[in-house]
Order: C-alpha cells, then sequence, then structure tokens
C-alpha cells in the first residue's frame, strides 16, 4: 500500500467514505436496473405472459444493460474528474498538494486513476445484473467482455477530458461544464459528419463510406457497440472488412478502433494535464 500514488489513495480514502459516493453508486445501479427490468417485462407482456427465455429476450436485457451502463459511466467519469483538480483549488489545498514536491504526472495520474478505481467499482456491481442475461440466453461471455472494454475505454477518455479541464479552470463548476460540453460535442457532431459528408463530398467519401464511418465513429461508444453487435452476428470478434477506393480488405474490429483511439486520445489529455501543472508553462499552477 505504501508503494501506491498518494494522490490515488488519498482520492479513495476520501471519495469512498462520503454518503454521495455511496448514493451515486446505488443510483446508478438502480437505473440501470430498472430500465432493464421494465424492457423484460414489455417484452414478456408482448409474449402474452408466456416464457419468454430465448436469445431475443436476453439479448435485449443485455444490449439495455450495456448501453444504460454506459450512460451512467459516461456521466460519472468526467462528473468525478472535472473537480479532481479544480476542487482543489476552491478548497485552497492545491498548493499543499505542491509543496510534497510531487511530480504533476503523479498528480495527473493519481487523479486519473480514482476515478477510473470508482467506474471499475460501478461495472463490477454491476455484473451480478448482467449475469442474469446468461440465464435468458441470447449472451456469451467474449460478448460481454468486448462489451465491458467498450464502456471502460469510455470512461477512460471522458476521465482524461475532465480531468484536462480541471486543470485549466480554477472552479469545478466550470470544468465540469467544459467537460460535459466537449463529450457531447463528440457525442453529437462525428454522426452528423458521418451522415453529411458522403453527400457534400460525394467524390470522396462515395466508395470510402464504410471506412470513414468506422474511423469517424471509432472514438463514439454507443456507435462502436452498434457495429460490434453487427460484427458478432457474423461470427467476426477480431477482424472486419473495410473499403478504400472500391477495394475490399481485412483490418482491427470496431472494438479494437474504439479501444486504440480512446487511449491515443487519453494519452493525449494526460500530456496536456501534466504540461499545464508543470511550473514551466506558465499558467499551469496558477
Amino acid at each position: 500500500m505504501h508503494n501506491l500514488n498518494p494522490i490515488l489513495l488519498r482520492e479513495l480514502r476520501g471519495r469512498l467514505r462520503t454518503p454521495r459516493s455511496y448514493w451515486l453508486l446505488c443510483g446508478a445501479l438502480l437505473l440501470v436496473t430498472t430500465i432493464s427490468m421494465l424492457l423484460y417485462s414489455a417484452d414478456y407482456a408482448s409474449m402474452d405472459g408466456q416464457s419468454s427465455f430465448n436469445g431475443t429476450s436476453g439479448h435485449t436485457v443485455f444490449l439495455a444493460l450495456v448501453f444504460t451502463a454506459l450512460i451512467a459511466v459516461n456521466v460519472i467519469a468526467p462528473m468525478m474528474a472535472a473537480g479532481s483538480i479544480a476542487g482543489e483549488r476552491e478548497r485552497q489545498t492545491f498548493d499543499l498538494i505542491l509543496l510534497t514536491q510531487m511530480r504533476p504526472i503523479d498528480i495527473v495520474l493519481g487523479k486519473v486513476a480514482a476515478t477510473m478505481a470508482y467506474c471499475l467499482l460501478f461495472v463490477t456491481a454491476l455484473t451480478p445484473l448482467m449475469a442474469i442475461t446468461f440465464l435468458i440466453g441470447g449472451v456469451d461471455i467474449g460478448e460481454l467482455a468486448i462489451q465491458y472494454i467498450i464502456i471502460m475505454s469510455s470512461a477512460l477518455l471522458y476521465t482524461c477530458i475532465g480531468v484536462y479541464w480541471s486543470t485549466r479552470t480554477q472552479t469545478a463548476i466550470t470544468a465540469t461544464g467544459y467537460a460535459f460540453a466537449t463529450i457531447l460535442s463528440m457525442l453529437l457532431v462525428l454522426p452528423i459528419l458521418v451522415l453529411v459528408l458522403p453527400t457534400l463530398l460525394p467524390a470522396i467519401f462515395a466508395e470510402n463510406t464504410n471506412t470513414w464511418m468506422h474511423i469517424m465513429l471509432a472514438i463514439h461508444p454507443y456507435a462502436s457497440i452498434i457495429f460490434t453487435q453487427e460484427s458478432l452476428r457474423t461470427a467476426s470478434i477480431w477482424s472486419e472488412a473495410y473499403i478504400i477506393n472500391g477495394s475490399t480488405f481485412v483490418g482491427p474490429a470496431m472494438w479494437l478502433l474504439t479501444m486504440a483511439v480512446s487511449w491515443f486520445w487519453s494519452c493525449t489529455a494526460v500530456v496536456l494535464s501534466i504540461r499545464r501543472l508543470t511550473p514551466d508553462s506558465g499558467k499551469g499552477t496558477s
């Protein structure tokens, strides 16, 4: 325990002892459970009360759990991360952290790891609910693992975005606003571009729609889940067909692209955050 990042230990001890963390976790789990039960009840009612223990019902409940869990994580991660450093400034404790002579990289990674640990706690608490879909049928362990990878990759990216804005602002509310604005822009603008670009630039995107769609939406977790479901129907887990200039070639599956792109931009956000906290970067510690 003594070899762990001191920031991580401090964040975990302080965060997990607060009623807010407990009720936030319970509320997120309750939301996921309620939506999934409503969908299953609707499916059961549509079959006139007959047994609906089949692959279709199980898969419907599973996707409801995945999408709802993804929404919860996408809200929890930036909300907690955005106040990590800006909140220290508000409480006037950030200067005390600097007096410990900890390196900026240790501060940033500690804040990121603390938020990711809480997201991992939520996903772990969600596992028993996910296991119910195995009893209903239509889901295998490989599909569950892939969806967990997409959820946690998304959580990592949005956590790093939150920490980055936390290093640039003086208040947690401002950092949270910028973080959610950035995330919503990614989630809303990218699908619009995918729909509009082939119409505006048909000479460039007409034959490459498949490839550009995958590349541009690789950072979009909801689109990644949809594309992954289509790949799983064709038993293609690790690879997928891409079209470039009319030629088809085999490339990595969508969920692998999502993981790689999310990690790349997460590392970029971490590097920028470290530069903001480095004294030589000017206003980083102001």
